[in-house]
Formats: C-alpha cells, structure tokens, sequence
C-alpha cells in the first residue's frame, strides 16, 4: 500500500463511527441508515426540482459550536462515496490541525441516479441533466446550508470521475455561488468537444469574478481520462483568462481519482495560508491574515497551531514578552481552547509571576480538565 493510501486509511479509521442523521423537517431517521460512518447530520430536504427529497450530509468544524464563526463550504458531490467522504472529514480536520488550511463546513450531496447524472452528454440527452443538477444545487442546497449553518460565502465545490467532468461544467456555466474548483480525474472523454466548446465560450465570456481550479488525474487513469486530460491543460495554459487561477498536475499510478485530490487542491487553493516566512509578532500575524482577507474577500484567521508553535518558540527561546503579547494573542482569536490560556500561563511562569501563570492555567484546566501540557506546567509552577 501506497503511503498516502495507508495514511488516509488510518485517518479513516478515526471517523468509522456512525452518522448522526436528521431531516429538515424535524423527522429524524434512523442511524442505520449509515452505520458506518459518524461524520455529520444528515438532513432531507424536499426539492422541488426533482420532485422528491434529497438527503446532504453536513459536518461541522471542530470549533463550530464554541467559536460563533462563519466559515468557507466544501460541496462534495458523491454517489454513495461514503468512504471518500470520510477521507474528506479526516483531510479537512488533520489539514486544519497542522495550520495548513482555514476550517471548512464539509458537505455532502447525494446522487441517488448515480453521479452519471451530472454528466454533459454530446452524444444524447446534452446538458439537460446536469443543467438541473445545478439548478437543483443554486436554488435548493445553497440556500438550504446558508440557512442552515454559519457561512462565510466562501464556497468550494469537488466533483470526481463523472461529478468531476459535472464540476468544471459548473465552473465554466458560471451558475454556482462557488469561489474553488476541485476537479478530480474528470471524464472528460464523454464529451470532448462540447466541453470544448464551454470552455472557449467562457474564457470568451464576461468575467465572473476570480475563481480557482484545480484539476488531477493518475498516468494511469480511466481512458476517458487520460485521452482528453493532457489537451485540457493545454487549453490552460494557452488561453485561461486572468480570472482564472488554476493548477493542474499528474499523479503516478495513483489510478482513477487519486485519494491525495482534495488535500493537494486545498494546499494549491490557500498556498500561503500557512505562509512560508516565519511569523514572529502580534504585527505579523495580522498583516499576514489581513492581506489574506481581502484576497479571498472573506474573513481568514490565523491558525491556532501556528499561534502556539510561534509563542511556544518564543518563550522557550527566552524572548517571553513576546511570546506572551503572542499567547495573548491567541487567546483573544481562540478563547475557548486550553492551549492558548496555558500558553499564557507558560510565558508568566517563564517570567516568574506565579500568580498570574496559575490563574491562566486554572482557566485552561477549566476548559479543558485533562490537557497534560496545562497539567505539567501548574505542577511546575507550585514548586
């Protein structure tokens, strides 16, 4: 097994709990509808488009209950992907863990016809079916998650193998409220020359706004793949219009829908999020995250894990003044996570001012009872 194969597979295994469903309308089902899987609610909203109701998954970030922030949508088209959803979750909590990426509100559309649905036929049917899969997605989901959870306006739609050629539809259509595309071993192969023709009608048409893409596929894709994706990336690179950001590449014998597509669209999307210059100030970390803001036109905050890293090498270096503004820092952006407080603590504790390092440290047992860092240190600062 590959290293990201065994990799995912173990952050898979986290989350092999259970979903925990509802419905929009108040009636709740039953949990064994997904056994498997604990990774969000799921809700059944009635679409009118189809004449029937639709299911959406939605998981939350981990600070989604304590923080009252909005935060950026991932829109993950699936057709019974219940694994790939779950590498999902675990990419988006691990990624956000280490400060690579912003957290982001995951959620799930089901595709109940199979994701051939949202598929732009040449050959039959032509864009009659995707066209009401995207009316199904800007008249009906995204209002239905606007008012259902706290959304910054930020939104990231991922589509794979058939749903991925239906995502770069969508981008090029223009009729989706999404920022980000993340296109994923794209069968392109249906319809090259319709897919042609969108394209050039796009890149020809009024700007939409800037958006990014990001397109992936294996040396050893489907041949519907392989036979188109090379051209596609020429088309790119020749005549992308300056609205569009985009990054394409090639995996090797990662086959069809590399497991790796969502964390490398991610990074490609927020390349700087997690900047490659060493952050080292209060100053610093605001103009950094303040010039992101107004990049993604959303609110962008700075990572907790870089926070602590950068107060934590502060302190320890001896530089506690300004480890402590730093930790102070951290503890007014996230106030309801134990790290910070103890990180404040530690810097009084360096500094030699028990009192006020065992009231930080109270407050961080407080929030979180069991965080053996604020243990540690309160036994060190009672000597």
């Amino acid at each position: 097994m590959s290293k990201p194969a065994s990799f995912f597979l173990g952050l898979l295994l986290v989350f092999m709990t259970g979903f925990s469903p509802t419905s929009a309308s108040s009636q709740e089902s039953s949990e064994s509808d997904y056994p498997l899987f604990k990774l969000g609610r799921k809700y059944s909203i009635r679409s009118e488009i189809f004449g029937a109701d639709r299911d959406i998954i939605i998981r939350l970030p981990p600070d989604y209950a304590v923080s009252g922030r909005k935060y950026a949508v991932l829109v993950f088209l699936q057709s019974n992907g219940r694994d790939r959803f779950a590498m999902a979750a675990a990419a988006l909590d691990y990624m956000n863990g280490q400060g690579q990426i912003p957290e982001i509100a995951l959620v799930g559309i089901e595709l109940p016809e199979g994701n051939f649905g949202l598929v732009p036929r040449e050959a039959d049917g032509g864009t009659e079916s995707v066209d009401r899969y995207l009316r199904f997605l800007a008249e009906e989901v995204f209002p239905f998650v606007d008012k259902t959870i706290r959304c910054n306006g930020y939104s990231i739609l991922y589509g794979a193998s058939n749903s991925g050629i239906g995502a770069l539809y969508a981008l090029l259509s223009g009729r989706l409220p999404c920022q980000a595309y993340i296109v994923s071993s794209p069968m392109l192969g249906w319809s090259p020359n319709l897919m042609a023709e969108a394209t050039k009608k796009a890149f020809a048409g009024p700007v939409p706004g800037e958006r990014f893409l990001y397109l992936i596929a294996s040396d050893d894709d489907f041949g519907r793949v392989k036979s188109q994706f090379p051209g596609y990336v020429k088309t790119l690179q020749t005549s992308a219009p300056s609205w569009l950001r985009w990054k394409a590449e090639t995996r090797t014998n990662e086959g069809h829908v590399p497991e790796v597509d969502i964390p490398l669209g991610l990074r490609a999307l927020f390349p700087d999020y997690n900047p490659t210059e060493t952050l080292a100030s209060v100053n610093e970390f605001k103009r950094h995250y303040e010039l992101l803001s107004r990049r993604y036109g959303v609110a962008i905050e700075p990572p907790s894990a870089l926070l602590f890293d950068a107060g934590f090498e502060l302190v320890s270096s001896g530089e506690v003044e300004k480890g402590r503004e730093l930790f102070e820092y951290f503890v007014n952006r996230y106030p309801w996570l134990a790290s910070a407080h103890a990180g404040v603590g530690f810097a009084y504790g360096k500094r030699g001012d028990k009192d006020k390092a065992r009231k930080c440290l109270i407050k961080a047992l407080e929030i979180e009872p069991d965080n053996g860092w604020a243990k540690r240190l309160m036994k060190e600062n009672e000597k």
